[in-house]
């Protein structure tokens, strides 16, 4: 059993950079300071904290939790053969089936405040237009998953320091696959907002692609499969002539850019009108996919106990 952090490599996407620019003349970007279709904890945060610090004319965020990078547990089982009676050196080759699955961050929310209508520029904008308020109360979930299997093979060697303790090494190849996911839940007044375009020099406001929209809920999965490599190093005690525990440090990984599962069919006309006004109009589901890198990797703190089978 170990654990791992950062999975997937996702931590800083989730709290720092978020991804896909958000139009930049769409109403979630000038009526609500977000820039990104899928915003950073950072950006959720420092919105919020504003919101409720300055009268509320620019009440952009009502309320948001952080997701945090994705945290993992490592959980295998496995079988090591010493090579002692083959060769003077103290060898040993080794296999297992390692699953990593994740046991917590990663989760989203934010919820739009009343700018739209608290600031009074916006709200004879919109009247002006013969449009109300749609966007206030929008809310917006996002959630990465991630989980992956090993198969590693490897081969080590092991120094004695004591009558009962051991320092051993080694590395070798791994087999993956897995990959992680996204859960995208937007409720109709966030995608009003994601697709509603507002012209504050010539005071018109478009709302036709908001109104061929209502709520949206999807998920898309990035999966990989290959060979990467591995190494560790760590130390073991007997605890018996059988049994022995061990504390170890394990990496390995794979990473590859790849496409992602295709998106339902008002997802693609979500992002794309969320992300270009212009594209949408010519071809509304112009985003099918997604592109990311998938990274099973990391560095694994392992814990557990060996029980040694005499042949």
């Amino acid at each position: 059993v170990g654990l791992k952090s950062d999975m997937s490599n996702l931590g800083r996407t989730i709290t720092t950079d978020g991804t896909l620019d958000a139009a930049s003349n769409s109403v979630l970007s000038q009526f609500f300071g977000t820039s990104q279709l899928i915003p950073s904890d950072k950006t959720n945060q420092a919105l919020k904290y504003n919101s409720g610090s300055n009268g509320g004319n620019f009440n952009m965020i009502s309320g948001a939790t952080s997701g945090g990078s994705l945290t993992g547990i490592d959980m295998g089982l496995g079988a090591q053969y010493a090579l002692d009676d083959i060769t003077t050196v103290p060898l040993f080759i080794r296999s297992s089936f390692q699953y990593m699955l994740q046991a917590g961050g990663g989760k989203q929310t934010r919820t739009l405040g009343d700018a739209a209508t608290k600031n009074s520029q916006i709200a004879a904008l919109l009247a002006a237009n013969g449009t109300s308020d749609k966007f206030s109360g929008g809310t917006l979930t996002t959630e990465f998953k991630a989980s992956w299997w090993e198969v590693p093979i490897s081969i080590g060697f092991n120094a004695r320091i004591t009558e009962r303790t051991t320092v051993y090494m080694g590395g070798g190849i791994s087999f993956f696959n897995g990959g992680w996911s996204l859960k995208f839940d937007a409720n109709e007044n966030y995608i009003n907002a994601m697709t509603t375009y507002a012209d504050t020099t010539a005071l018109t406001v478009d709302t036709t692609q908001a109104d061929a929209l209502g709520a949206v809920s999807d998920e898309v999965k990035f999966r990989v499969g290959g060979i990467g490599i591995n190494y560790f190093i760590g130390v073991q005690h007997e605890v018996t002539e059988r049994l022995a525990i061990f504390m170890e440090i394990y990496a390995s990984g794979i990473a590859k850019t790849v496409f992602s599962s295709e998106f339902s069919s008002n997802t693609k006309k979500a992002f794309t009108a969320g992300s270009s006004s212009t594209i949408a109009q010519s071809d509304p589901e112009f985003f099918k996919r997604l592109a990311f890198p998938v990274v099973l990797q990391g560095g694994t703190i392992k814990m557990g106990a060996r029980y040694y089978i005499p042949f």
